[in-house]
């Protein structure tokens, strides 16, 4: 799903709007990690403006992978 996103760009917002609410928390983090792996920091911000459960992203998973634009995307939407 990834790949998708990144490769759709601004179609591709009109699907993380519509899927947001069904994707769960564990899912919406992978595709946050793939995203911020391709530098893709716009969508990264943008999945999470609309996505509804936010608080459970885990901030911890990010620290602990080391992943700094991540923390950052995560710290500034908390």
């Amino acid at each position: 799903m990834t790949k998708i996103i990144s490769r759709e760009g601004r179609r591709a917002r009109t699907l993380i709007r519509v899927l947001a609410p069904m994707i769960r928390p564990s899912e919406m983090r992978e595709i946050i990690e793939g995203l911020v792996e391709s530098s893709d920091l716009e969508i990264v911000k943008f999945c999470l403006e609309v996505y509804p459960q936010k608080s459970v992203l885990c901030l911890t998973h990010a620290l602990n992978k080391g992943n700094e634009e991540m923390i950052k995307s995560l710290l500034e939407y908390k």
